[in-house]
């Protein structure tokens, strides 16, 4: 008996050891200062950062361990990730998905993105972590959503609107710390530039063929659906490393460092865009492309919407609600049918918050190029009911062909038929009176 509760105590002794292990692991610095020397300094997607931002970029591994369990419907173990994190440390424990919206106040009140947000979502500064939770929960506007809507709302809501918003905030904290002239002002000595192109690309990008989980990710998929369309991420890459040259620099220029964080805005709005386009086709019963899964596809667009409707109710508030009523997660989606979506969005390019945004530069939904909208037809009424009436005749006068060709034929048989019958009558010609074809005689 002895040795029974001696065996059970060492084995809740090692327990504890290791728990306690695993926790220090989760604690103090965790970046290597002298990564350049090193060589261990990151690289995304071809920006070569020169602080270590590893940990930072290993949130997509959250995002993807979130995934999972959504996608299974284990809404518990999706939550716990969301909340507690898993992979990404910093140097006071996990990083997680939640804490990028919790802390948004205290880190983003000055920035004007998060203010326009915050403002349309009732002044509510956890308005992304309010979002995920209610998905997961199946609460709010979640009560009684199917469970693939509430997957892919709660995961995209933490991919596009807590992430999406913390990548903007590294860019305006790199242009504070800049203008302060200290850009080593971040947890660990990271350059908030570099954690820009860590949050923006993820660890499973780096130099390999992984598009990834974040907006990297988004930007590439939506590019290979869009005809036409821009290449997003060719455009943020290169400006992120003409940024990098400028906060790398003694004499740094913030002024301009400002502008591509703007141009960098604009650009990540694309895919957004892109998104709600396809899900519109997606969630509309009515179209030629509906999904298979509408559940899933009103999750996405319901997602898509939230991450870009303060921006489009901004510019102009009619198309915002529009856009709003569309896209509810519980309900009929898409009631005014998904070209009227896209017309509506079409209104917004050159004005407002998408004023250096063009039609071109999203493209044209793969899928949907049969389904033309007005701007893509350019026919007024009154050219449509030309093209009918020509299409009609047209038919007309092939039918009216058609009947000559018999008729002609049948006149031809009916020749034949008479010339046969007089087979035994005598030729005159050439070869003489009385003469007789051979194969007759």
């Amino acid at each position: 008996m002895a040795g029974k509760w001696f065996c059970l105590f060492a084995f809740v002794l090692l327990a504890s050891n290791v728990a306690a292990q695993g926790e220090d692991n989760n604690e103090g610095p965790v970046e290597d200062p002298d990564c350049v020397e090193n060589g261990t300094c990151p690289v995304y997607a071809g920006y070569q950062t020169t602080t270590d931002v590893r940990e930072r970029g290993e949130i997509d591994l959250d995002v993807n361990d979130m995934s999972a369990f959504a996608d299974s419907f284990d809404f518990g173990q999706a939550k716990a990730i969301f909340q507690q994190g898993k992979n990404s440390r910093s140097s006071t424990g996990l990083r997680t998905l939640e804490g990028f919206s919790v802390q948004a106040e205290e880190k983003m009140a000055d920035w004007a993105s998060y203010k326009l947000f915050r403002a349309y979502y009732n002044e509510n500064p956890a308005y992304a972590r309010d979002y995920v939770l209610d998905a997961l929960d199946a609460s709010g506007e979640f009560g009684g959503a199917p469970d693939w809507t509430r997957a892919e709302a709660s995961v995209k809501g933490a991919q596009y609107m807590c992430l999406g918003m913390y990548v903007i905030h590294e860019m305006e904290d790199a242009v504070a710390d800049c203008n302060a002239g200290d850009i080593l002002d971040n947890d660990g000595g990271a350059k908030a530039w570099d954690e820009t192109a860590a949050f923006y690309v993820g660890s499973l990008v780096a130099n390999e063929a992984d598009d990834g989980v974040l907006q990297y990710g988004l930007a590439q998929n939506r590019r290979l659906q869009f005809t036409g369309s821009m290449d997003v991420n060719d455009a943020v890459m290169d400006l992120l490393n003409e940024g990098k040259q400028i906060v790398d620099s003694e004499a740094r220029n913030c002024g301009r460092l400002e502008s591509i964080k703007d141009e960098i805005i604009d650009l990540v709005k694309i895919p957004l865009l892109q998104g709600l386009i396809r899900y519109a086709y997606l969630a509309d019963e009515n179209s030629s492309g509906t999904s298979a899964n509408l559940p899933k596809a009103r999750g996405e667009g319901n997602a898509f919407a939230r991450s870009i409707l303060p921006w489009i109710a901004g510019t102009d508030a009619d198309v915002g609600t529009k856009i709003d009523e569309n896209f509810p997660p519980v309900g009929t989606a898409v009631k005014d049918g998904y070209l009227s979506v896209v017309e509506s969005l079409d209104s917004l390019y050159g004005r407002g918050f998408f004023s250096t945004i063009s039609a071109d530069d999203v493209g044209t939904l793969t899928a949907a190029e049969g389904e033309e909208t007005p701007e893509d037809s350019g026919l007024s009424g009154g050219a449509i009911a030309g093209i009918v009436i020509g299409v009609l005749a047209g038919i007309a006068i092939l039918i009216v062909a058609a009947l000559w060709f018999m008729k002609r034929r049948k006149s031809k048989s009916s020749y034949a038929k008479d010339a046969n019958a007089a087979g035994d009558a005598a030729y005159t010609g050439s070869k003489g009176e009385g003469y007789v074809p051979p194969e007759m005689a």
